[in-house]
């Protein structure tokens, strides 16, 4: 799919209530008015923190991001919410919104994308993310809640009324917000540093930019709104009982105490081999300043103008499992083999043994019942202010390694013209690149080096319920996507470039 510039929808073009931001200051700004130097902005938050009282009780205190039978929560250290940030151009409202999630399974956001297309928004006007926190509510699949945490099926009966209630919740939440009044501001953009990310799997490659984009009110000069982010897991917080929105939470609460005018707002870079150098209780409290340190040292001394219009576009890719290794009949009797305890080390980590047996059923299922899946979809977004002199934001599903923002960043101007962020739309697993397939089985890339044919013992694709890897070339299919929708955005049309290289 993709999607250009389009007239203003209707269906809300009547319903203009009031906006106030913070506590109150407003500044009227037509929604015809946002074009050049001048936006329109309107931006809110709401809580999802299901033991709020604000919240449905759905029964699920189930907890997500780590492979812990039946975590549940028994309290909050950091709310957890859903945030909405509508930028209007000529008309156009371009809607991001960021949900302290672990992640939006593919019927989430499809559910989400079919409640908004109801007044008119979809394609590349409309851009969900989890900001990934490991210490939020569980959600459907994937990852899946059997597989990774063992819940029943009662238990995901829960699970599946709170996803059901938060889907709704995200549509009201939007559809409210293009009801309101959009305030006059002006954008500016820039990045920060700052390095308490590192490579998890060893390797040299991180990415330690911290991109900053402000709204600034244009009658007084209040910072309105501050959409920000970083490459890094937010497991700071580590293993926890208490809801906890990490490290993102805590630099978006310092930084709306500092601009109490403004709502912020976080997106993850392409985290998916990117951990805190440090990690427990309390850590997230030190790296939120320290992150919400360098996103001020930006707000505080402005970044260049950004002026439009604002291009958008979203597609998919189609990457492939590694499914022809081994005949159906070859996959079955090895993963019959792991059900059996046979297939993998006797000294196998007890969980990931148990996470990895649990798929294996799950897989056998799916082989008897012809159901093996062939390929995941990656969700690909693409916002580009005035393409005569681009500032872009390409926001990808999944789970992305570091690597492809580094390379992204080489081929499209680096961190002054290109944000990349992660786990956007929906997030079907990891995303490694060929370097990882080839070269590096662990973790991200999702197998065990002497048995490549199957899920990895202690990898993520059982819980993202991966047949086996994804297959060499991926890189390739990503980068087709991307480069046609970078040049989509072009003025010129096509311009080629080189291969993009990268671990």
């Amino acid at each position: 799919m993709t999607t250009n510039r389009r007239s203003f929808l209707t269906a809300t073009a009547a319903g203009v209530g009031a906006f106030a931001l913070g506590a109150g200051k407003a500044g009227a700004a037509s929604r015809e008015a946002a074009s050049g130097d001048v936006w329109g902005v309107t931006v809110d938050s709401r809580v999802i923190t299901p033991s709020d009282e604000r919240v449905p009780d759905t029964g699920n205190d189930f907890m997500s991001g780590y492979g812990v039978d039946r975590r549940a929560a028994t309290g909050t250290e950091l709310e957890l919410w859903i945030r909405c940030l509508i930028l209007w151009d000529n008309g156009t409202p371009n809607v991001m919104v960021t949900a302290d999630v672990h992640s939006f399974s593919a019927e989430m956001h499809d559910q989400i994308r079919a409640g908004l297309a109801e007044v008119g928004i979809g394609g590349g006007d409309f851009v969900i993310a989890g900001t990934h926190t490991h210490c939020g509510p569980t959600l459907s699949d994937p990852p899946h809640s059997g597989i990774l945490q063992g819940l029943t099926p009662e238990d995901r009966e829960c699970v599946q009324a709170y996803s059901d209630w938060l889907v709704g919740e995200v549509v009201d939440f939007v559809k409210y917000n293009l009801e309101q009044t959009p305030v006059q501001c002006t954008l500016d953009y820039d990045f920060a540093t700052t390095a308490f990310a590192g490579n998890r799997e060893g390797l040299p490659d991180v990415d330690h930019a911290v991109p900053v984009l402000t709204a600034r009110q244009t009658d007084n000069g209040d910072v309105v709104a501050i959409l920000f982010g970083y490459a890094c897991h937010p497991v700071a917080r580590n293993l926890s009982d208490k809801y906890n929105s990490d490290f993102p939470g805590k630099a978006v609460e310092l930084l709306q105490e500092r601009y109490p005018v403004a709502t912020a707002l976080y997106l993850t870079g392409a985290a998916g081999d990117q951990n805190p150098v440090d990690s427990g209780p309390g850590v997230e409290e030190r790296f939120g300043q320290q992150l919400a340190d360098a996103v001020a040292s930006i707000v505080d001394n402005g970044g260049t103008p950004v002026t439009g219009p604002l291009i958008t576009d979203y597609r998919l890719a189609h990457l492939d499992f590694d499914l022809d290794q081994v005949s159906r009949p070859q996959l079955r009797q090895l993963y019959q083999r792991r059900v059996n305890g046979q297939l993998d080390p006797a000294n196998s980590d007890p969980t990931a043994l148990l996470v990895a047996q649990r798929h294996a059923r799950w897989m056998l299922e799916q082989i008897d019942g012809d159901t093996v899946p062939t390929e995941v979809e990656l969700t690909l977004h693409l916002w580009t202010f005035n393409p005569d002199n681009p500032i872009r934001i390409l926001a990808m599903g999944g789970e992305p390694v570091v690597g492809y923002s580094l390379g992204y960043k080489e081929e499209f101007g680096g961190s002054e013209r290109l944000w990349v962020a992660g786990y956007a739309g929906h997030v079907p697993g990891y995303i490694p690149t060929n370097h990882y397939l080839t070269d590096k089985p662990g973790y991200p890339s999702g197998y065990n080096a002497d048995r490549p044919e199957v899920a990895g013992i202690g990898t993520a694709a059982p819980a993202y319920t991966y047949p086996c890897r994804l297959r060499v070339g991926i890189e390739e299919k990503i980068d087709t996507v991307v480069r046609t929708m970078v040049d989509g955005s072009k003025p010129d049309g096509l311009v080629t470039r080189s291969q993009t290289r990268r671990r």
